[in-house]
């Protein structure tokens, strides 16, 4: 049986929305909304969401705005518990189409619009760019972990192809042996101290510690890719795959 996703837990390390193969080619660039919604009116968020906000966002997407999207939910810690990813391209005006979906949404729907606003508490937001994606065939994954790190500047260009040298082989043995659906690497925050991310699609939940047993016996902590990090925290999300991917 699942575990519960909502309890507190101590990971040592590591998350991306969830792409088809299509997607995956064209996004290189994905804005990140954290929301904070009472627990209590969580379920009720959920079902405006798909209602009324993801179809929205689909239009968007067969317009050829956005690459895709995606939301997860039920963070382990932190004051957000919804998480929206909106992908596109480092052409991508994400202020222009953030401005006409709003204004969709209020025109053609006040009511659940204006009920959105009164059940936000609290919101922020990041644009990344996506420098690796390997999720082709990333299937029906169910947990997202998101490993936020703050590199050196001096280092951050090449710590990516670092970071694949070293992890990139376990990831893909992962995968080809079903506990990993895929993963993602994005770098170039807008803002905040945190400059680089890697994101894991997880198929289960003892999934999660298996990786990452393999990854700490072939990456030990004494190996130099560790020197690189100078702080980082974790999130694990859980997929809310109703609408959008």
């Amino acid at each position: 049986m699942k575990k519960p996703i909502l309890v507190a837990l101590v990971l040592l390390l590591f998350g991306a929305p969830g792409v088809t193969a299509q997607q995956a080619e064209a996004a290189s660039r994905v804005y990140v909304a954290y929301y904070q919604v009472s627990w209590g009116d969580l379920a009720e968020w959920l079902e405006i969401y798909q209602a009324d906000w993801a179809p929205l966002l689909q239009d968007a997407v067969e317009r050829g705005d956005l690459s895709g999207f995606g939301a997860q939910t039920h963070n382990t810690g932190g004051i957000y518990n919804f998480r929206l990813s909106l992908r596109g391209t480092r052409d991508t005006n994400f202020d222009r189409v953030w401005e006409e979906l709003m204004g969709t949404w209020m025109t053609e729907k006040p009511g659940s619009f204006n009920r959105v606003l009164s059940l936000m508490e609290g919101h922020d937001d990041e644009i990344w760019n996506i420098d690796v994606m390997e999720t082709d065939g990333a299937g029906d994954w169910q947990y997202m972990y998101d490993n936020v790190v703050e590199v050196p500047y001096e280092d951050w260009m090449g710590f990516t192809d670092v970071f694949n040298d070293a992890a990139g082989p376990v990831f893909a043995q992962a995968r080809d042996d079903g506990i990993l659906a895929g993963w993602v690497i994005e770098t170039h925050n807008t803002g905040g101290r945190f400059n680089w991310k890697v994101i894991l699609l997880f198929p289960g939940w003892n999934d999660i510690h298996e990786l990452q047993t393999r990854l700490l016996t072939a990456v030990p902590l004494t190996h130099p890719m560790w020197d690189y990090w100078k702080t980082h925290k974790d999130e694990l999300w859980e997929r809310f795959p109703a609408a959008g991917n």
